[in-house]
């Protein structure tokens, strides 16, 4: 240990580490096409843009399940007239994996 200026001692640690990081962090593939859901807060139907073939599911707040199908083109419209106001959450599922978005009903 060494005697600080004002009588404080300290331990003066070295590391012999050598490590190196060769990982990237950032996006993984800028080409990949994003899920958008439009608009957001909607009234009665909401947009949701992503890849032909993925799995959409929509979930209330408390966790129900309020709609289930697949995206047969590049875009799905979902009528939501019949559930209540409040925030609903919107997974799209695809070979790539889930995104997850959260849409507001007015």
């Amino acid at each position: 240990m060494k005697q600080g200026n004002n009588g404080t001692q300290g331990t003066i640690v070295k590391s012999k580490s050598n490590i190196t990081n060769n990982r990237t962090v950032g996006i993984k593939n800028a080409t990949q096409k994003s899920t958008e859901v439009f608009p957001n807060p909607f009234s009665n139907s909401i947009t949701i843009s992503g890849e032909a073939g993925a799995c959409v599911l929509i979930y209330s707040a408390l966790g129900k399940c309020v709609f289930s199908g697949q995206m047969e083109s590049d875009k799905l419209i979902v009528d939501l007239s019949d559930v209540s106001s409040g925030v609903y959450q919107v997974q799209v599922k695809n070979a790539k994996g889930i995104s997850v978005r959260k849409a507001v009903k007015q």
